[in-house]
């Protein structure tokens, strides 16, 4: 698989999805040396990452850093729980609350407790807890269509303000489905107003139906706020010998080591000199770092530039 990792669509055909929620150590080979750092501290995210294999504490999941596209294995201990089906959350009782959580969601899970887990979700701007079947809880799901709706389909938008609860029916008795954690949080209004007005939150991977009080909205809007964030590495190693490796190259773990991946461009790179043998390291950024691959020249005249290994060559295909 490793080699097939430049096909187009391969990212669709791989169906099982793991919830990365730090860059801890990595290993290029399952049994390996690690990449990264024990003693740095490890970069949180909340990235849903293909998976490839599972063994033990370890799971192999697929990269795409600095033009190319590559497996590593992680630990187990550096991805989040979530639910692996859709589910919806129910109260200590086992009654259905209408709160939906999808696979991908990030979960902070209490030990099983007569068949169920106390669940709290892991979001900045609401709170939401609740209790899941301790069976539909994991860390490896197999990817499936549909997710939990964008408020902005739910009709007018409406503004809450920090500490807003959604409750589980239009009454100051009713449970407290969900407490709103930033200063202002757009819902999506589904039910007549009165006393109280019917919402939806929504959240990545979560949807909560609950009743606001309607003195507590702030206004309409027409804005609906996403927020995100993004990171890169950079490199310069004046030093270094420059290849030029064409896409589609195939990148080793080590010399005379298992295909891991394959570049996505051709792009001049940084690395060792070839050696005798046709082998020559190179650099390639990942959320680790700058990992050291490897490319092999298959060409058999040293007086000409190299001739990398392709893996759209049908010696690498099963």
């Amino acid at each position: 698989m490793p080699a097939e990792l430049g096909d187009p669509q391969i990212l669709e055909r791989i169906s099982h999805r793991v919830l990365i929620r730090r860059w801890g150590l990595a290993w290029l080979t399952r049994d390996g040396a690690p990449i990264g750092s024990e003693t740095t501290e490890a970069e949180e995210v909340a990235a849903v990452i293909q998976v490839l294999g599972e063994h033990g504490r370890k799971i192999r999941i697929v990269v795409e850093d600095d033009k190319a596209r590559y497996a590593v294995w992680v630990a187990r201990d550096d991805a989040a729980e979530t639910v692996l089906v859709p589910v919806a959350l129910v109260d200590q009782a086992g009654k259905k609350m209408p709160v939906e959580v999808q696979p991908g969601v990030t979960l902070e899970a209490a030990p099983t407790r007569g068949g169920l887990r106390a669940v709290a979700i892991v979001d900045p701007l609401l709170s939401v807890e609740g209790w899941v079947n301790g069976a539909a809880i994991g860390h490896v799901w197999i990817a499936r269509a549909g997710d939990a709706s964008d408020a902005r389909d739910q009709g007018p938008l409406l503004r809450l303000g920090r500490g807003a609860q959604l409750r589980g029916a239009p009454d100051p008795a009713a449970p407290v489905l969900a407490t709103v954690k930033a200063d202002e949080f757009v819902v999506g209004r589904v039910g007549a107003s009165g006393a109280y007005t019917e919402v939806v939150a929504t959240r990545p991977h979560v949807k909560v139906r609950g009743f606001i009080e309607t003195a507590k909205v702030l206004g309409e809007t027409d804005d609906f706020v996403s927020l995100g964030s993004g990171s890169g590495h950079g490199f310069g190693m004046s030093h270094a010998v420059k290849h030029e490796i064409p896409a589609g190259t195939c990148l080793y773990a080590h010399s005379e080591g298992e295909v891991i991946g394959v570049t996505l461009e051709a792009q001049t790179r940084l690395g060792g000199r070839l050696t005798d043998d046709g082998w020559a390291m190179i650099y390639i950024d990942s959320p680790w770092g700058v990992s050291s691959m490897y490319a092999k020249s298959v060409g058999r005249d040293p007086s000409q530039p190299p001739s990398w290994d392709s893996c759209t060559e049908p010696a690498h295909r099963r």
